[in-house]
């Protein structure tokens, strides 16, 4: 027997979701793009640690089927390619390097030590190599909070005009995630149930839960990084 009823509102939210979209007809039908992500299956892999058998066993029972089967495709081909923006820019020529802040980027001296000391969990998976169709976006390091003597990367995904956020609608911009205020309402809801608190608290560790979904590879051509000492691309 469940010892609350109260769901937290991003579980209730899986079954009223839409299906995840799929890459559009229009995206798929870019030869230029298709024609480099079959040459080089080496660069757009479909890798994931999760389960897929076992989280399908494990959501066999839920309500909405379409946002299920949608989520279980989306980890065997890759997800992150949808919706998209209506009258977003198609890739139509080669390599872009799309944006705004070469001259700082490459005047700071700081780059290439950022570049060469860069940590294996922030760039894994990278593979060299460069093939029309790839859009390259701003890397730049900045100081860390509190020390300066440190940096970090960061990736501009709005600046240009082929940037990841200009292809996302505005309506599907934000996810309701559960925060303290939800955990707050289901401790009490448990409280008023049986008189004491839960026996166990596990908090789930989510800072990396999106370095465990696989990307579709039309959308891995989109989210390109460049090291500016050789002019190499990678890909993330």
């Amino acid at each position: 027997m469940r010892e609350s009823t109260l769901s937290s509102p991003s579980a209730a939210f899986t079954e009223i979701a839409l299906p995840f979209p799929r890459p559009p007809t229009s995206e798929l039908a870019n030869k230029l793009v298709s024609s480099t992500i079959q040459a080089r299956p080496d660069l757009f892999q479909i890798v994931t640690p999760l389960n897929l058998l076992r989280i399908k066993q494990m959501l066999s029972t839920h309500p909405n089927r379409p946002f299920v089967d949608s989520l279980c495709l989306s980890l065997q081909e890759g997800s992150g390619h949808g919706p998209i923006r209506v009258g977003s820019p198609q890739i139509s020529h080669g390599t872009i390097v799309d944006h705004e802040y070469g001259p700082m980027r490459n005047a700071n001296s700081s780059w290439q030590h950022v570049v060469r000391r860069r940590k294996p969990a922030v760039f894994a998976g990278l593979r060299h190599g460069s093939a029309p169709g790839m859009v390259c976006g701003p890397v730049f390091p900045v100081p860390k909070p509190g020390n300066t003597n440190q940096l970090r990367l960061v990736t501009d995904q709005s600046a240009g005009l082929h940037s990841l956020n200009s292809l996302i609608p505005d309506d599907n911009r934000s996810v309701r995630f559960d925060n303290l205020h939800d955990l707050g309402s289901a401790l009490r809801d448990f409280h008023r149930h049986h008189g004491r608190g839960p026996r166990w608290l596990f908090k789930s560790d989510v800072s990396k839960a999106y370095r465990l979904l696989p990307m579709h590879p039309h959308w891995q051509i989109r989210q390109v990084l460049e090291e500016p000492k050789d002019g190499e691309m990678q890909k993330r």
